[in-house]
């Protein structure tokens, strides 16, 4: 069953044919189930290479044997022919070459075919791994050159953009210059118009102001509004119908009579009154210095009010509305008092929610500290009672080897005290020296082996051999290089 006990041949013309005597197991060949089902399964392989290399040179060989033909044969014909290892009819086409059977290719030619055949099969192979490879090249390259325009793309769109909103902000500064310039030059042409109008007195008057302005910096602009005789106007202002100032602003009314103002203004939105002339209507009045003007005829001073704002000046009567400098109104004042009321209550909101996230800390704090004291309690007992444990089991332990040791020295000392002092003087002595005994012979046996040095077991517990140990290689030991 596990084995086959044939005889290898040995040797030849007449030699021994088996092993010699005691030497029969030579003669055993192993095998097994396993073993035969490998050989089996080897064998098989064999033959299905076989079997393929075959069907190849007959594909090769039909495929030649079609393009003779001029395509004229029929494929199911030709499978067949394959599978059976037999030849296509001679009266198909041309005479095409007859297909091997199931005889062996023999000579060199063939195998050198072959072997062109598989390098030829190999060769495309790499050829096609090379395209493959190329091509997937290529299209990460496209997907690459894609994105990177894509980006491109997109910067460039930015950067239009911006340069359009740089270009669309330049237009609306240059219109808003324009404008400006406009204005200045209305300005200028009203009050040259009021200038020749004005009586001897104010061109007077006007004369060191002018050289005032000379010697003043140019960020601050002011223009003395100097006002001649009232122009004759068919409708007249209702000062009566105008509201009300509101709180804070205080209204000055001044008559046909009460001219000029005597008032000089800074440029700008809204113009400051800068000085007052000591003899003017509006001294009188009391107008304030250095405080601002909010309102003509009830016409507020802005930029688009301009021309109205002008041209009321320049008539009688006229109301002038005055508000110090920041003064804000009603309910601007009021939104500003609830933003800051609003604020504040998030400032104690805030302020709350620290406090209680503080004192939640501190509580979770003090709960970790007790957790871990009680923690550290339960800890430090169990390592006590293990403590005392492993103390009592140390004595019992302790006790027992005493115990031990005194037994075991009580039966060495069973013995005579001569006998044992002999002993331990023969152990002692040098080698090759004398001992003398007294009163006997010898010396028992059992009290050369009661030493701790060449004991087996003292007090109970296995002792080292002698020599039985790891030892030390010699100095003078020589080992070749």
């Amino acid at each position: 069953m596990f084995g086959q006990n044939v005889p290898p041949k040995r040797g030849v013309l007449g030699a021994p044919t088996s092993a010699p005597r005691g030497f029969e197991d030579d003669d055993f060949v192993p095998d097994s189930a396993a073993d035969r089902e490998h050989r089996e399964k080897l064998a098989l392989i064999r033959e299905g290479r076989k079997r393929n290399k075959e069907l190849l040179h007959s594909r090769a060989a039909m495929a030649a044997a079609m393009v003779q033909a001029g395509g004229k044969i029929n494929l199911d014909m030709v499978g067949k022919a394959i599978m059976s290892g037999g030849a296509l009819p001679n009266n198909i086409g041309a005479a095409g070459p007859s297909l091997p059977g199931n005889e062996k290719v023999k000579g060199d030619k063939a195998k050198k075919e072959k072997k062109k055949k598989s390098k030829d099969t190999k060769k495309g192979a790499k050829k096609n791994k090379k395209k493959t490879k190329k091509t997937q090249e290529k299209k990460k390259d496209k997907k690459k050159k894609d994105k990177t325009k894509k980006k491109d793309s997109k910067k460039k769109d930015k950067k239009d953009k911006k340069k359009k909103e740089k270009k669309d902000k330049k237009k609306k500064e240059k219109e808003k210059d324009k404008k400006k310039k406009d204005k200045k030059s209305k300005k200028k042409a009203s009050s040259s118009s009021s200038g020749s109008d004005s009586s001897g007195s104010d061109s007077s008057s006007s004369a060191p102001a002018a050289k005032k302005q000379k010697k003043e910096p140019k960020e601050v602009k002011e223009s003395i509004v100097s006002e001649g005789p009232i122009v004759p106007v068919e409708l007249k202002v209702d000062l009566d119908a105008l509201p009300a100032p509101e709180e804070g602003i205080k209204r000055f009314i001044f008559q046909e009579s009460e001219t000029p103002l005597g008032v000089r203004f800074s440029a700008g939105f809204p113009p400051l009154i800068l000085n007052l002339t000591p003899d003017g209507f509006s001294a009188k009045k009391g107008v304030p210095p250095n405080s601002e003007v909010h309102a003509v005829n009830g016409h507020a001073l802005v930029p688009q009010n301009v021309d109205v704002v002008m041209a009321g000046l320049k008539k009688r009567p006229v109301a002038l509305d005055v508000r110090p400098q920041g003064w804000k109104p009603k309910a601007v004042v009021k939104e500003l008092e609830r933003q800051r009321e609003r604020a504040e209550a998030e400032k104690e909101a805030i302020a709350r929610r620290e406090l209680a996230r503080r004192e939640q800390l501190e509580k979770e704090a003090a709960e970790r500290a007790e957790q871990e004291r009680a923690e550290r309690q339960v800890r430090e007992a169990k390592e006590r009672e293990e403590r005392e444990i492993l103390l009592a089991k140390a004595k019992e332990q302790r006790a027992i080897m005493k115990a031990k040791k005194e037994e075991f020295m009580r039966i060495l000392n069973d013995d005579p005290e001569e006998e044992r002092d002999a002993a331990t003087n023969l152990m002692e002595a040098e080698y090759g020296s004398k001992v003398k005994l007294q009163g006997r012979r010898g010396i028992p046996l059992r009290l050369m082996t009661r030493r701790k040095e060449v004991a087996w077991i003292w007090l109970g517990e296995a002792q080292e051999l002698i020599g039985g140990g790891v030892q030390d290689p010699p100095e003078d030991t020589w080992s070749e290089g």
